[in-house]
C-alpha cells in the first residue's frame, strides 16, 4: 500500500501524471491510502486555507469544501481506473455531519474505506457514523490508547476488523504506535501466540516461509538497551503474486 496526497482539482492533469507513476512504480501498489489536504480551490487556496493542521481539531467542512473532496477523488478515480484500490484518509477529527458528508462525497469512487473520520477515543458517535456511512468506516493505527479499541468491535463500530484475526498464533506481522503523541508507526512480528495483544493491534500480514529467520533474528545478542548488537538489514524485498491472487513478500 502506497500513501501519498497528490493535489488533483488543479488541474486534472497533474493527477493522470501522478496516476502514471503509481503504475509504473516497480513496486506494484495496488492500494492507495489518500489525504486530501493537498487539495487547492480553483484560486489555488489550500481546501481548508489556515484552519487544517495536522492533530488539530477542526470541526466542519463547508459544503463547498466537501465538493472539493468529491471533484478531487473523481479525478483519482479516472486517472487510477478500478484495478486500484483507494482508502481515504482524513487525517483529522472532524465532527459527524462532516464525517458522512466525506463518506458521501467520496462514495462515488467505491473506497475500501474512510479511516479516521472521528476523533480516535470510541463513543456512540461513532457507531452513528458506521450506521449511516455508505462506505466502510476503519479508524486508523495511531490509537494512542490501544485498551479502547476493544470497544470499537464490542459495539460494531468500524467495519474493517475481522474478529477471527487474533494473536493466537505465532508468526503474525502487525503494527503498533511507537508512543503516544509521536504520531508514528512500527512493526512487529511475533514469534509465540500473544493473546493479550489481540484488539489492541492490528494484524495484516502473517509469515507463511522463512520462520527460521524469524527466529534467527529474535534469538540474536542485543545490547542493554534491547536493540540488536549488529544491525539487522533487510537488503532486499521481492512481492510474488500466487495463482489465487494473493500478495507475498520475501
Amino acid at each position: 500500500m502506497a500513501g501519498c496526497r497528490p493535489d488533483c482539482v488543479k488541474p486534472p492533469i497533474a493527477c493522470r501524471d501522478w496516476a502514471q507513476a503509481i503504475k509504473a512504480d516497480p513496486l506494484g501498489f495496488r492500494t492507495i491510502k489518500l489525504g486530501f489536504e493537498n487539495i487547492n480551490d480553483k484560486d489555488g487556496q489550500k481546501l481548508q486555507g489556515g484552519r487544517y493542521q495536522g492533530g488539530m481539531l477542526s470541526l466542519m467542512l463547508t459544503p463547498t469544501e466537501l465538493r472539493l473532496i468529491r471533484l478531487g477523488f473523481e479525478n483519482v478515480r479516472e486517472a487510477l481506473g478500478w484495478e486500484h484500490d483507494i482508502i481515504i484518509h482524513c487525517h483529522n477529527e472532524w465532527d459527524l455531519p462532516t464525517a458522512l458528508g466525506i463518506a458521501d462525497a467520496v462514495a462515488p469512487i467505491k473506497p475500501l474505506w474512510v479511516e479516521d473520520g472521528l476523533p480516535v477515543m470510541y463513543s456512540d458517535t461513532w457507531k452513528s457514523f458506521r450506521d449511516s456511512s455508505p462506505v466502510r468506516v476503519m479508524t486508523g493505527e495511531k490509537l494512542e490508547h490501544p485498551a479502547e479499541f476493544l470497544q470499537f468491535m464490542q459495539n460494531r463500530a468500524i467495519d474493517a476488523i475481522h474478529p477471527d484475526l487474533a494473536f493466537n498464533r505465532p508468526y503474525l506481522l502487525a503494527m503498533a504506535n511507537s508512543g503516544p503523541g509521536t504520531n508514528g508507526s512500527q512493526f512487529f512480528i511475533t514469534t509465540v501466540p500473544t493473546p493479550w495483544l489481540t484488539a489492541k493491534h492490528t494484524i495484516f500480514g502473517e509469515v507463511v516461509t522463512g520462520s527460521d529467520i524469524v527466529n534467527k533474528i529474535s534469538n540474536a545478542p542485543t545490547n542493554p538497551g534491547d536493540r540488536p548488537a549488529n544491525d539487522v538489514v533487510i537488503e532486499s524485498v521481492e512481492i510474488t503474486e500466487t495463482d489465487d491472487g494473493q500478495r507475498t513478500a520475501g
